[in-house]
């Protein structure tokens, strides 16, 4: 890890005020490049046209090609609106829909085609939750989340079974629950579903999630169950490290850093905070190892770690609670530093600092806490995640974009003063070298 690479009083950009939600949708609109997008972003404007009342609950795009989203009905219904004008996407997805007898809604939007179909005409979707419908007939009868012609989860009609769908294979979920329950790890049975491989089932366990614990549930039971994470995750990280992995061959991706790709998705709805984000970027790519290792090589890694990420149980009688880890799709080989870091993120933005000392006091159980790099990884994690409330058409998008880029700014600035102060010839001034437990 490398120190800061300019000195503490350089002038960097300043945190820009955030515009109202009304004035930043007309920027992001207009950024975006596609006639029609204004009308997608207005969730009224889009009712009138889909000619029922839909609030948009998830947004992905592609500046002057295409905008996918995701919407919820009055009555709980969930579909997908693509606005587009390549025409093949609109011919595929009218083909797909009537080989199972379904529709699409098709409207002309200033010069482009806005479609909108059930999740089951998902084109990227149907053809894998027919298979996986084949073997589980009541599949996703309730839907717990959707990105259109990426995935879906939702339960079986029995309430008894999660199943996720995805548009690609989902081998690698079962094999990273098998690889974490060798090495300790609390993690739900895995199994895959239907003949293409892209759909996996695990029981529906526990009470609640960190962030929406059971009513009966006390603080206690919630803090426990944090420190319980962490040191499952300390295990996981200690079991596995190693200075040499073989990457392919136990098909882990390495997951190395990208704070220019995360500013860069921030610069097309949000270019207010472009240079801020650019700046941010660049300070963390000075910080960061390129391939995204720690000085004692890399570990296994959850890749997107945080409370709602961690199940609770509450058997009877029992001293401290259960749990369980879930949504492993992001795993794979990096820095352990990077799990500690987007769990204190998310923490941070939450404003549940009890939850992140719990977790860190449970981690160091198991595995060293590098300050530096810690606070390196959760500026990356703030930055990753600022783009967030946008894509999930929070009313306060806006503002909490701005929020999450000051915490990325004060986490960037702690790294670098971490970094400085342990570096060779300056122990004198910070901490000493942190040695690893067990």
């Amino acid at each position: 890890m490398t120190g800061p690479t300019r000195p503490p009083h350089a002038p960097r950009p300043a945190g820009v005020p955030a515009p109202t939600r009304t004035e930043a949708d007309a920027v992001a609109a207009a950024a975006i490049r596609l006639p029609g997008a204004a009308t997608v972003l207005d969730a009224s404007a889009l009712s009138e046209v889909l000619g029922r009342s839909v609030e948009v609950r998830r947004l992905r795009l592609k500046p002057g090609r295409s905008l996918v989203a995701s919407v919820v009905d009055d009555h709980g219904r969930h579909a997908w609106v693509l606005l587009t004008d390549d025409a093949d996407k609109v011919a595929a997805a009218h083909r797909r829909a009537s080989r199972r007898g379904g529709t699409v809604l098709d409207r002309r939007l200033d010069g482009l085609r806005l479609l909108s179909g059930e999740i089951l005409d998902d084109p990227e979707l149907a053809r894998e939750l027919d298979a996986a419908r084949e073997r589980m007939p009541g599949l996703v009868a309730q839907i717990l989340r959707y990105n259109p012609r990426r995935r879906v989860v939702g339960t079986d009609a029995e309430q008894a079974t999660v199943v996720r769908v995805a548009a690609r294979s989902q081998d690698h979920l079962v094999a990273a629950a098998g690889r974490w329950r060798a090495a300790g790890v609390p993690v739900l049975d895995h199994q895959i579903v239907g003949r293409r491989g892209t759909a996996v089932a695990s029981p529906l366990w526990g009470t609640g999630d960190l962030l929406a614990p059971s009513a009966a549930a006390s603080p206690r039971t919630v803090v426990s169950a944090a420190a319980a994470a962490g040191t499952a995750i300390g295990r996981l990280h200690r079991r596995t490290l190693r200075t040499a992995p073989a990457d392919g061959a136990r098909g882990l991706r390495r997951l190395e850093p990208g704070p220019q790709a995360a500013a860069a998705s921030l610069a097309v709805p949000a270019p207010w905070v472009a240079a801020e984000a650019r700046d941010l970027a660049g300070r963390l790519a000075a910080t960061l190892p390129s391939d995204g290792s720690a000085a004692d090589g890399v570990a296994e890694l959850h890749g997107d770690l945080s409370p709602d990420q961690l199940l609770i149980g509450e058997p009877a009688g029992a001293a401290a609670p259960e749990i369980r880890l879930v949504d492993l799709d992001r795993c794979g080989l990096g820095d352990p530093m990077r799990d500690a870091g987007s769990w204190l993120a998310a923490c941070r933005r939450l404003t549940l600092p009890h939850l992140a000392k719990a977790f860190l006091d449970g981690y160091a159980a198991e595995a060293p806490v590098d300050p530096a790099r810690l606070a390196g990884w959760e500026a990356h994690a703030h930055l990753e995640a600022a783009g967030e409330p946008f894509r999930r058409r929070d009313r306060d998008w806006p503002q909490a974009m701005r929020r999450t880029l000051d915490h990325a700014r004060r986490a960037a600035d702690r790294a670098e003063e971490d970094s400085a102060a342990t570096a060779p010839g300056r122990l004198d001034r910070g901490r000493p070298p942190r040695t690893r437990r067990g």
